[in-house]
């Protein structure tokens, strides 16, 4: 039995589970080898707590930007919880409810605070090459800016038309020492450059890369 952080995805368990029976049997090669995972209980810091908290409800699909603010000796967390847009709001907000109980019930924890969204759905897009108007003019504009930020061309630029907009998925190059803080810094003022004053852009995603 092995224990986990509990708000690790299912396809890094299972790789987890993989190495250590691969690492058995090379030492016991006749051996056969069981690995069982058990989410981690003990020895957790405060987010990964407040994870598995969320994610212990059965209608939180998704739980993602949680925020642990430190003050006074105490701390507020703020988080996102994902359901599924069928879910009435009287049932999601008494999720949140459980879910912040469960979290001011922490030890050094004075308030929680949640916010509800639906899961994203697929969205039907075509891809702007098979689009009947090229889309030349954006490219250029993209490219140019994200020479401006880097320096550099993009690696890859992917444009997709959905209903509400372009879809834009810019790949850049950067330092491989530049520490992922900065790199995230890098791609969020990308995004807003790509995005200033283009109405018709539904969705900007910056992948960095070195």
């Amino acid at each position: 039995m092995v224990g986990v952080a509990p708000g690790q995805a299912i396809v890094e368990g299972h790789g987890t589970a993989d190495a250590i029976e691969a690492a058995v049997r090379e030492a016991l090669p006749d051996s056969e080898v069981v690995v069982h995972l058990e989410p981690r209980r003990h020895g957790l810091d405060l987010r990964d707590r407040a994870l598995a908290i969320a994610l212990a409800e059965p209608l939180v699909r998704e739980a993602h930007d949680l925020t642990i603010y430190e003050h006074d000796g105490g701390a507020s967390v703020s988080l996102h919880l994902k359901l599924t847009p069928e879910v009435a709001i009287g049932e999601a907000h008494d999720v949140a409810e459980r879910v912040e109980a469960a979290l001011r019930a922490e030890r050094g924890v004075e308030d929680v605070q949640t916010h509800l969204e639906p899961l994203e759905q697929p969205v039907a897009a075509q891809p702007a090459e098979d689009a009947e108007h090229p889309d030349d003019a954006e490219r250029a504009r993209i490219t140019g800016l994200v020479h401006d930020r880097t320096g550099r061309a993009p690696r890859e630029l992917r444009l997709l038309h959905a209903a509400g907009g372009l879809v834009v998925f810019v790949s850049v190059a950067v330092a491989p020492d530049m520490t992922l803080a900065d790199a995230h810094e890098l791609a969020s003022r990308l995004e807003d450059d790509i995005r200033a004053g283009q109405q018709h852009i539904q969705d900007v995603v910056v992948h960095t890369e070195s």
